[in-house]
């Protein structure tokens, strides 16, 4: 967001949301993966082998179900207690949410069905696999049931316990970031098992690693149709739509889960965000280029469309070419007037632009200076950017300050404003600087003097690490979190420096 501070020519933006989405999905979802994966150990002795009937299969993620009461369409991401949308939740976090058996906490693994002890043919290879999936070891578990399978086919226990292990294989290959390996291994799991909704949310989630939102929403579909008990299923699959701006379908969406599911209240809050956000847009005119898609209220904002089009293609040429990244899927850019931005995304005085996953900007009815309308727009298309690298896992005070630094490219020069961050943090007591692990969530409620110190402080830690290290090693630590490593580790891998005795370095270079 960008502030109404006390140097207009460096106003800072900062991202909404920082207070993590995804926290919202945790406990709800991870009942719906572990109820599928933690199997109790079964006590009553199974029917003898014979051909089991096949249950009907749920529509696949390549002919998607019937939508739930209404046609489905775009909606609202996971909210927080701020009003803004919200970005998706790092899909490791999601993975974790939905129930994956995260490789680093073994006791998460689940435990898979026996046969029970007066199986008719109790069999060596399931316990074998199942011994081998407790310790995390899912290839071999995946194979030993692969060999009980060669003899008995159809056994209901050996299939649903192979569903579970190639499930477990395809999260660990979206913590791996490995799309391809996960939607193999997910549709696998799903030729085993095919009522469960878990498996149709993991294809959703590696289909979403890959950018592939259109097959994400058919798997999340699928599985909203198999358990349409589940909020977080409705909200996952509300994200998606409203990214790709299809607000009635989400309305509906929501709608009927409301109806449905055992926390209305969850949905209903993203309801009445959407309902709000689609009262406004109903009425906005829309244009584009190849990049982004504009949304803006009426013709006195014309103008200022054109030039937000204009300086964010060259904001998509310029930052793309210094990260050496340039997005494929098409940027959502709302221009609100004042009143309309303070009420869709509930932020404080100080700020002038949000990016929550698309970019909000105010508009006072007239065209501002195209210098100071560039500053802005390079500033939070810097917050794509970063959110593109790091899967939304950036600390707040790298993020605003690659998109502070990011600033000075709108008129040629890096980085910028480092005189207007000097002066601002000359005039900071010693003892009132905000530590940098402080600075690692969201600025929004901190007070206009507050949000002054943040960012300058963020500029300046960000300004030191790029001349210290080069953009690149930046861009490396950036990639390094979206592998959900912890920042402390992902820093000192990086850069070989704990992260406390860079701060104390950096912080050494201010009392200079």
């Amino acid at each position: 967001m960008h502030s109404k501070g006390r140097d207009p020519a460096a106003a800072r933006t900062a991202i909404a949301g920082r207070v993590p989405a995804g926290l919202l999905l945790l406990l709800t979802a991870a009942t719906l993966f572990l109820s599928f994966l933690t199997l109790e150990l079964l006590t009553r002795p199974p029917a003898p082998p014979e051909p089991a009937t096949p249950a009907a299969a749920p529509p696949s993620p390549s002919s998607p179900p019937a939508p739930v009461e209404a046609p489905l369409s775009d909606a609202v991401p996971a909210g927080t207690h701020q009003t803004a949308i919200q970005p998706l939740l790092p899909l490791e976090s999601r993975a974790q949410a939905l129930g994956s058996p995260a490789p680093a906490v073994p006791s998460a693994a689940p435990s898979l069905q026996s046969e029970g002890p007066n199986a008719p043919h109790p069999d060596t290879d399931n316990a074998e696999g199942a011994a081998a999936y407790e310790a995390g070891r899912y290839r071999d578990a995946v194979r030993a049931f692969e060999r009980a399978l060669v003899r008995r086919p159809d056994n209901a226990v050996l299939r649903h316990n192979m569903a579970a292990a190639t499930a477990a294989l395809g999260w660990s290959a979206i913590s791996n970031r490995d799309p391809d390996e996960a939607i193999r291994q997910f549709r696998t799991a799903i030729e085993y098992e095919r009522t469960e909704a878990s498996l149709y949310a993991g294809l959703g989630a590696a289909y979403q690693l890959r950018r592939e939102s259109s097959k994400a929403i058919e798997a999340y579909r699928a599985a909203v149709a198999l358990d349409p008990t589940r909020v977080e299923l409705y909200e996952q699959l509300a994200d998606l739509l409203y990214q790709r701006n299809q607000m009635d379908d989400a309305i509906a969406l929501l709608t009927s889960g409301i109806q449905r599911v055992r926390e209305p209240d969850r949905l209903s809050a993203l309801l009445a965000k959407m309902t709000r956000e689609q009262s406004l847009q109903n009425r906005f005119l829309q244009t584009g280029t190849r990049h982004f898609l504009l949304q803006f209220d009426g013709g006195e904002n014309r103008e200022m469309a054109y030039q937000i089009l204009d300086l964010l293609e060259l904001a998509y040429r310029d930052v793309g070419q210094a990260f050496g990244i340039f997005p494929d899927e098409e940027i959502t850019v709302i221009l609100y007037n004042n009143e309309q931005f303070r009420d869709v995304t509930q932020t404080p005085a100080w700020t002038n632009g949000v990016y929550d996953g698309k970019i909000r900007l105010p508009s006072g009815g007239t065209v501002p200076d195209r210098s100071l309308l560039a500053r802005v727009l390079y500033h939070e298309y810097t917050h794509v950017i970063v959110h593109e690298l790091s899967e939304n896992r950036a600390p707040t005070w790298l993020n605003e300050g690659l998109a502070v630094y990011f600033e000075g490219l709108s008129s040629g020069n890096l980085p910028a404003s480092q005189d207007a961050a000097s002066r601002s943090l000359a005039r900071v007591p010693p003892a009132a600087l905000i530590p940098l692990t402080a600075l690692h969530g969201s600025f929004l409620e901190f007070s206009s003097e507050q949000a002054a110190t943040a960012y300058a402080e963020s500029f300046s830690a960000t300004q030191y690490l790029i001349n210290r290290y080069g953009l690149p090693r930046v861009k490396e630590l950036l990639q390094q979190l979206s592998a959900s490593r912890p920042f402390d580790r992902a820093f000192e891998t990086v850069f070989f420096l704990p992260y406390p005795e860079f701060q104390r370095l950096w912080q050494n270079t201010l009392a200079s």
